[in-house]
């Protein structure tokens, strides 16, 4: 398990579990008859393992959004409390998580300017590996 500031992650058999500090919770499931969903995992560096990319997935959300933000991630939070955000609320949400990913996993180094992108992938590597769930990227 890892804790952050706002919540909880764990892997589990069937995906991975976010718990908040209120208590609420969200279950991440793998889709593997979504092809575009195996697509996905492909690109930022997964190959097959939808398990791993399904976990490091709302990893990526809950941790992007604490170290940019202070915050909880606005998506798994809204699913956790019973709604989820419309398509254009998700959309950046979801593009810095797959950014971060790609970043993690393929070793695609963002192009935005202003963040400290090494120190935010060495930490979250590092909150990775204390739990034996990732291997260090290609």
């Amino acid at each position: 398990m890892i804790r952050l500031k706002h919540c909880t992650i764990e892997k589990t058999d069937f995906g991975c579990v976010t718990r908040f500090t209120d208590g609420s919770y969200v279950n991440s499931i793998p889709h593997p008859s979504d092809q575009h969903y195996c697509v996905i995992a492909h690109r930022c560096g997964y190959n097959d393992d939808i398990h791993t990319y399904c976990y490091e997935h709302d990893f990526a959300h809950l941790f992007v959004n604490e170290w940019l933000y202070d915050r909880p991630s606005p998506i798994l939070w809204a699913l956790a409390h019973g709604s989820e955000l419309t398509g254009h609320e998700a959309a950046l949400e979801e593009i810095a998580v797959q950014s971060f990913q790609r970043w993690i996993r393929a070793s695609e180094q963002p192009i935005v300017g202003g963040v400290d992108w090494f120190s935010m992938r060495n930490e979250a590597l590092k909150l990775l590996r204390s739990n034996n769930l990732s291997e260090e990227p290609v």
